[in-house]
Order: C-alpha cells, then sequence, then structure tokens
C-alpha cells in the first residue's frame, strides 16, 4: 500500500518556509508515503495554526529554527487494523509521548478516511500544543 503525499503547499513539499513561525516537522519511516503518514500529514496541516508542516524521513537532520518534531510510532499495521502512538518534542524541550491508540475494522480493509479519523484521535489524545 503506497500513496503519494498531495503536495497542497510547498511546506508539505519540503519547500521553503512559506510563514514567518518555524515549521513542524512530521518524521516519517524511510517511505514517507504511506498511508498513516500521508493522513498525519494532512490533519497536521489543518491543526498546525499557520505554522508550516514538513514531512521529512527518519534519516534526515532536522534544520533549526523549527517549532516542532512529530513522530508516529507504530505497533501494529495490517491491511485491517493499526496501532501506536505520537512521540513529540518541542524545539528545546524534552521528549512527550502520546496515549497508544488501536483502530481495526471487520470485514475490509482501513480506507483513507478511517486513517484520517484515526490520525485526528492521536493528535487529539496527544494534546500537543499547537
Amino acid at each position: 500500500m503506497t500513496l503519494l503525499l498531495a503536495a497542497s503547499t510547498s511546506a508539505l513539499a519540503g519547500g521553503t518556509d512559506t510563514g514567518t513561525e518555524p515549521p513542524v516537522y512530521l518524521i516519517c519511516g524511510h517511505d514517507q508515503d504511506t498511508p498513516v503518514c500521508k493522513a498525519l500529514a494532512d490533519v497536521l496541516v489543518l491543526t498546525a495554526k499557520q505554522r508550516d508542516v514538513r514531512v521529512v524521513s527518519e534519516d534526515t537532520p532536522v534544520p533549526d529554527p523549527h517549532y516542532m518534531t512529530i513522530r508516529f510510532v507504530q505497533n501494529v499495521q495490517t491491511d485491517d487494523s493499526i496501532s501506536g502512538y505520537l512521540v513529540w518534542q518541542a524545539a528545546g524541550g524534552a521528549l512527550e509521548t502520546g496515549p497508544t491508540l488501536e483502530l481495526s475494522a471487520m470485514d475490509t480493509v482501513l480506507t483513507d478516511q478511517m486513517l484520517n479519523d484515526f490520525a485526528k484521535q492521536l493528535l487529539q489524545s496527544s494534546n500537543i500544543p499547537m
């Protein structure tokens, strides 16, 4: 399962800084095109207020200045279920961890809409300061 990240802004595509606030970096695994990474990026763009959201691979150094880094730690993923939590760190702050959430579907595979809802719940339950 591979989805391409829809680059609706230059910031999401890793372009230059278009805002005045330091960006939020979403750190994804080596494959940044996973459905979970895309869902988190889409939700972050909507919730990060006036901050740019940039998606980077876990082996890409995050440049300064930045507001925060966020990473999804996946426990389990199959075609019909996913489990994991968010880990984030504000620039100069301590590493924080959100609660583990699980999503499973009966008699179907996980859809993009299900993953978007899962991403929203991860962000809401983690109380990440934006």
